[in-house]
């Protein structure tokens, strides 16, 4: 109890240190005015920045001015709605304005005070001939601009003359402008760039209610500048739904701020219902002010007020059923998780016969036609229906509203003071918006507003107004700004804010300013709240762009890749260009950016790609039209309106860099990075700018692990099987096999034939997915999309659900198949049953486990680790030549019907301007383009897309009898080196030398170690002109062009085989099922048609799909307790992990962010490094502001560094910014020269 208590007392202080500070500066603040107003000296003056002189002249000039202004403009002031409410206040307004510094104008929305009281002003002061230049801002652009477009219409004069508009680097202003909108942060730059506000007679800020950063931070610099030097500048602050008293306070010094309230003036009644008001609808749910939560009674009591409304409307069409119109409603809900749960609970079918028209509003999902849809009637006889969240209560205006149901929940991003990460928080809403939220019905007709709370609750427990973003969200650029502006330290200006941070917040964005090089301490002293503000921390200042987006870009500029990184950062700035269809990713949304992305594992590249792509068809004047660039960008499932933000948003940093000063490099000197190194150089930028953002995942032991692996797929290659869990074990799962194939291969786009189903009499099932031979990787050693694709089927929740016979039904008919031929079995067993398709019904003859060197003729070389050859023996070569004879000497017959995809047929292929048949198989027919078919030609190995009617048929019995000739040879043990190539293929300069080396040598043969899948892995050994014999795998190896990898499980059991010491003492049965398992033959199974869905009875939803290969991550700081997901909308949501090393791979997230319950960390604008050993540590060594380096007992070499703002100072080792620390161990060699 002591403890607690003394833990209680330390407390309070730092509360109460707080608030004395803030409130002693304060007083000081307005005593040091109270002087300055009753100072009659010349100062003064001196502080007004003028002079009597100075002001005649002024005069002067501005009346000479104004007259060619005259000669051009019309002032005559003609308002065009003569039923607004603020038309009958026009005199006392600008009384009141002409008469105090700072006015307040509180107006209900559609008053007219935003378009009618800058136009009041400005008629005024032209009548008297006075100086006036006046400046609105809206927290909006597209306000700014439609409202400067509809003044200048109500006035008659050209957009950009008298009237005009400032966003971003869009402007539409000439030097006879004096009425200017703009944005909020436009104006606040302006007055921090000049530091006064004197180019100005007027400042009025609108909407002050929307309490952002920037208007918060405005307030507090207009009203410092009022004090200081632009004391005749007049203020006004407007808005609908303000804390009247609180702003009125704030500005007041000597005197009171005037208020000006403008009376509502409405044409439609609007009705308010509460929760506890509605009581015929059955059981009123329960709401919790503690826990803030949308419950499923919630749910159905919502769709019961929907069921109602029909009787409503006919009782407001005088009770005719018959014709009543159905109104829209627009039901406001706090995010994505909550609208899919009410759409799903609406679209149930239940509610199918009720007509109901739904329509989905969020700033992620809805794509371009679905917000467009609000705009369009729904069909006839039925109601629409919109969900959304708060884009709705002022963004989105939608039509023909009579109904609002209001949840009363809104999510905030919201810093939490503990962890000091953003956490995405479920409130209630505040009063200012649930009035909002009203306001959207009651314009065109009558309406009714349900507000899903009682009305008490709403009274006591719900906020007049929301939490400032200045008290919620990070400070970085507040502080940057008020670094800027040069009036007062940061922690001193802040304190005089209408809402001031604590102290302990500030002193937090502190230390990530200095993180990121915007700030750094004076004279090496630490400076808690404050610091000087450095080359790199005014450039942030001026970006409209968050910190480590701004640094980005700096870095790309460093680095040569300036536009690409500017591009990078808006489209981070943005909202996603990827459509989401409803509420989810889905596994094609995932394929979408996958493709994009090409290799690069970045969210922010693959978009780049996509900019560059739609910038490029652009320029080659393919999409010259809307329409054409719309439809581009459905096919692509692309937003084309965030595509045009992103651009804007670039435009405009670029032109605010070259203002600075910073642009392109040029020259010859300049460094052009082109193709995956150009890719690299992003992501060592995009490394430097989210430092301490880093992820790597979690070890395990590497034997533990690789036997789980083994274990979870019955010694199934991982790289291409994935699981699902929960098959009833008493069903003969091979006969619902064909559900599966169609399952998988409606969500993955692949066709049945490239999945292969395999049950082990357990609850597992394994689905194994083979890829087009043209479409595998030159590699061979990396994953298969298909299982990317199918674990992102169980995190976008697609249900795999089969319907099932009754058991006894199952079996009988399971009995009419030869089920042992479904069976795999990796050991021979005495009793075994022969399988009747023992081998594919095309494939080569594959050398016997007797056979260990092969003599090798290279037909096709597909990468240095895989290529297609024929044996290079007189027998080979007879075959070949009896069949090129057959084919080519005697005419063939057309193929004139379609043949199965696996007969043998004759294909043409060119040769030296000629062209000569060899026998091929058809893979695919192309009917989307014409009559072209994809042909594999089975003897030589390589593929062509050629004519239909090119092809031949083949009657010669004999020549269709020979097997093919071409197998698959794979180098054993190899892999890539990612130093060579970062997306863990073949590089270009390994591939050169392979071929070289094939080239120059006389012979090749290859050394057997195993046989799986129809694939030779060998060790290629060449033979020069001079009879020497060279191992081409140990020379890549020792080139640098290849490291070594551990071969899979059942290559491994070959190879035991073979190496087994006596094979002829194997039976004859032991060693025929050995050699029949090294054919790839479970893709070439017809499984049996399943049974029809009417027959069945049951059925089980089962769990997964998942892979062993998927991975954890863990943090790099030194504070990592928290669970780690990656955003399901991110390309690297599925992280699969085939390096069982333990080297560190690097992961960096543009944004981390807190669930809801405080456990999990959720990443979000993903990029995930290359695997090459040692680059985790080298970036972190690079990108920390200082390091302190561990070594061996014998200091010989280096084994880790403790990273990040270092100590306080040399006697006090107490770290600067713990939470930020990073200890990171080496996973390679670093020694002092490397340092």
């Amino acid at each position: 109890m002591n403890s607690l208590n003394e833990r209680n007392s330390n407390f309070k202080p730092i509360q109460t240190m707080e608030e004395i500070f803030v409130k002693n500066y304060t007083e000081a603040e307005a005593e040091e005015y109270f002087r300055y107003m009753n100072s009659k000296d010349g100062n003064r003056e001196e502080l007004n920045m003028t002079s009597p002189g100075l002001e005649d002249d002024l005069q002067k000039l501005y009346v000479e001015d104004l007259a060619k202004v005259y000669r051009e403009c019309s002032f005559t002031y003609n308002p065009k709605f003569n039923d607004l409410s603020v038309l009958s206040m026009k005199d006392e307004i600008l009384s009141i304005i002409e008469t105090n510094s700072v006015v307040i104008i509180q107006g209900p929305t559609g008053c007219g005070k935003t378009t009618q009281i800058p136009q009041y002003i400005l008629n005024a002061y032209m009548k008297k001939k006075l100086n006036c230049n006046i400046i609105v801002t809206q927290p909006r652009r597209i306000a700014a601009i439609s409202v400067a477009k509809r003044v200048s219409q109500e006035g008659g004069w050209d957009l950009g003359s008298l009237v005009g508009y400032i966003v971003g680097m869009k402007r539409e202003i000439s030097n006879e402008t004096r009425l200017t909108y703009c944005t909020t942060e436009i104006l606040l730059q302006h007055i921090i760039e000049h530091k006064h506000m004197l180019n100005y007679t007027h400042i009025i800020l609108d909407e002050i209610h929307e309490r952002d950063q920037n208007l918060d931070f405005l307030l507090l610099v207009v009203k410092r500048l009022l004090q200081i030097n632009s004391r005749q500048v007049k203020v006004i602050l407007m808005s609908a739904t303000i804390n009247v008293t609180k702003f009125a306070k704030y500005f007041s010094n000597e005197l009171a701020v005037p208020i000006i309230k403008i009376p509502e003036k409405r044409n439609f009644e609007i009705c308010t219902y509460y929760l506890d008001e509605i009581t015929n609808l059955g059981i009123i749910p329960e709401v919790s002010a503690v826990e803030p939560k949308i419950t499923q009674n919630m749910i159905n009591f919502c769709s019961l007020i929907v069921d109602a409304l029909d009787k409503i409307d006919i009782n407001d069409n005088e009770g005719n059923s018959n014709s009543f119109q159905r109104h829209a409603v627009l039901i406001f809900l706090p995010g994505l998780y909550e609208i899919e749960e009410l759409y799903n609970y609406l679209t149930l079918t239940y509610h199918k016969d009720k007509l109901w028209d739904l329509v989905i509003l969020h700033s992620l999902i809805s794509g371009d036609d679905e917000q467009l849809r609000v705009f369009h009637k729904p069909p006839e006889g039925y109601r629409r229906i919109i969900l959304s969240t708060n884009i709705a209560e002022s963004s989105i205006t939608v039509p023909n509203v009579k109904y609002v149901i209001d949840f009363c929940l809104v999510k905030q991003l919201i810093k939490d003071p503990i962890s000091q990460y953003q956490t995405l928080k479920l409130c209630w809403a505040s009063k200012t918006n649930c009035i909002q939220r009203a306001g959207r019905t009651g314009r065109v007709m009558d309406g009714r507003v349900y507000r899903l709370v009682p009305k008490a609750f709403y009274d006591n427990i719900l906020d007049d107004e929301s939490t400032p973003e200045m008290l919620r969200v990070p400070l970085t650029n507040v502080i940057l700004r008020a670094k800027a502006l040069d009036i007062d330290e940061p922690r001193i200006l802040l304190s005089q804010s209408l809402d001031p941070p604590s102290l302990s917040n500030l002193a937090n964005n502190i230390l990530i300013l200095k993180e990121v090089g915007a700030l750094v301490n004076e004279d090496n002293s630490y400076l808690p709240f404050d610091g000087k503000l450095t080359d790199l921390g005014k450039i942030m200042a001026r970006l409209p762009l968050d910190i480590r987006i701004s640094k980005f870009i700096m870095l790309g500029h460093v680095f040569g890749v300036l536009r690409d990184a500017i591009i990078m950062g808006a489209s981070m700035s943005v909202k996603d260009v990827f459509i989401l269809e409803r509420c989810h990713p889905t596994v094609s949304s995932y394929i979408t950016r996958k493709k994009w992305a090409r290799g690069s594992n970045s969210d922010c590249i693959a978009t780049l790609n996509v900019y560059k792509m739609w910038q490029n068809e652009k320029a080659n004047r393919r999409l010259n039209t809307y329409q054409a660039e719309r439809q581009w960008a459905q096919r692509n499932g692309l937003h084309l309106k965030t595509l045009r933000e992103l651009d804007a948003l670039a435009n405009e940093v670029t032109n605010r860099l070259f203002h600075l000063g910073i642009k392109e490099s040029t020259g010859i000197n300049k460094i052009i990075w082109e193709g995956i190194e150009r890719d690299f150089v992003l992501q060592v930028a995009l490394a430097g700018a989210f430092y301490p953002n880093y992820f790597i995942k979690r070890l395990h032991n590497r034997e533990v692990h690789k036997e789980n692996i083994t274990m979870s797929l019955g010694a199934l290659d991982p790289m291409k099987t994935v699981y699902l869990k929960g098959w009833p074990i008493k069903q003969p799962g091979y006969i619902y096999a064909k559900k599966f194939q169609a399952l998988f291969s409606k969500y993955l786009g692949i066709p049945e034939k490239q999945i292969a189903v395999f049950f082990d009499g357990t609850q597992r099932i394994y689905v194994q997915f083979r890829e087009k031979e043209i479409d595998i990787d030159n590699s061979l050693q990396n994953i298969s999309d298909s299982v990317y694709q199918a674990v992102m089927m169980r995190q976008c929740s697609v249900p795999i659900k089969i319907q099932l016979l009754n058991i006894k039904e199952a079996n009988e008919m399971a009995k009419h198949y030869n089920f042992h031929q479904f069976e795999r079995n990796l050991f021979f067993r005495k009793n075994f049953r022969k399988m009747e398709i023992d081998v594919p019904e095309i494939g080569p003859e594959l050398p016997g486990l007797d056979i260990t060197v092969i003599p090798l003729f290279i037909q096709n070389i597909i990468s240095p680790g895989y290529f297609w050859a024929t044996f290079d023996d007189d027998t080979t070569r007879s075959k070949l030549r009896f069949i090129q004879m057959h084919l080519n000497k005697y005419p063939l017959q057309k193929c004139d019907s379609i043949l199965k995809s696996s007969a043998i047929i004759a294909a043409p292929r060119e040769n030296n301007d000629s062209f000569t048949y060899h026998r091929a198989i058809i893979e695919e027919f192309i009917s989307e383009i014409g009559e072209l078919v994809d042909v594999f030609f089975i003897d030589l190995g390589c593929f062509s897309r050629i004519r239909f009617c090119d092809l031949r048929e083949i009657n010669n019995i004999a020549v269709l009898k020979i097997p093919p000739l071409a197998f698959r040879c794979n180098l054993s043990s190899l892999r890539p080196s990612s130093q060579r190539n970062i997306y863990g293929q073949w590089s270009e300069q390994s591939q050169n030398y392979f071929l070289m080396k094939i080239k120059e040598s006389k012979k090749k043969f290859g050394k057997i170690y195993s046989v799986v899948d129809s694939i030779i892995n060998i060790e290629l050994i060449v033979v020069n002109e001079e009879g020497d014999e060279f191992n081409l795998n140990e020379d890549l190896i020792k080139k640098g062009y290849a490291v070594r990898r551990e071969e899979g499980y059942l290559s491994k059991h070959n190879h035991e085989l073979r190496e087994h010491n006596d094979i002829t003492a194997m039976t004859k049965e032991e060693k025929i099922f050995y050699e029949k398992e090294q054919y790839d033959k479970y893709h070439s199974l017809k499984y049996p048609n399943p049974p029809s869905e009417e027959n069945c009875t049951s059925s089980v939803r089962l769990q997964g799909p998942y892979s062993p290969l998927e991975m954890e991550l863990s943090q790099l700081l030194l504070k990592k307790s928290k669970k780690i997901i990656v955003e399901t909308n991110s390309i690297n949501s599925v992280l699969l992990d085939n390096n069982f090393d333990q080297s560190e791979r690097l992961l960096i997230a543009q944004s981390v962010t807190q669930s809801n319950n405080n456990n999990t960390l959720i990443l979000r604008n993903t990029t995930y490094l290359p695997n090459i050993p040692g680059l985790a540590a080298l970036l972190t060594l690079i990108f920390t502001p200082r390091m302190e380096l561990r070594c061996n007992s014998r200091r010989t070499y280096y084994t880790g560094a403790l990273c990040g703002l270092g100590p306080i100072d040399n006697c006090n080792k107490r770290a600067i910014f713990p939470d930020h620390d990073i200890e990171i161990q080496f996973d390679i060699e670093i020694t002092m020269d490397d340092i």
